[in-house]
């Protein structure tokens, strides 16, 4: 039963996403909320808030480590494109996978 309330967070999320009725960032929200739920009150190790807080910090900035090399990779592409140069990628093969005559 326990192993079930440590996977809610990630069933709230996929239920969330596969109603189609909530954007992604609200899933995560959801998913963020009831992961500190489940942290607080059904760890197997009690977590403090404070323990809570410091997760959070790492967390962050795990993904700002993310979205600045996403950020920087996009930035380097608007500054190396010419304009008026179609900079999306030339696919060699149809829809089915086979070459293109």
């Amino acid at each position: 039963m326990s192993y079930f309330v440590w996977s809610l967070p990630l069933l709230a999320v996929a239920l969330c996403m596969a109603s189609g009725r909530v954007n992604s960032m609200t899933a995560g929200l959801c998913g963020g909320l009831l992961a500190a739920a489940v942290a607080l009150w059904a760890a197997p190790v009690a977590v403090a808030p404070l323990g809570l807080l410091l997760a959070v910090g790492k967390g962050l900035w795990l993904a700002w480590l993310v979205i600045a090399v996403i950020l920087s990779g996009l930035f380097f592409r608007e500054v190396v494109v010419e304009d008026g140069v179609d900079a999306r990628p030339q696919c060699r093969h149809d829809d089915r996978g086979l070459p293109r005559p």
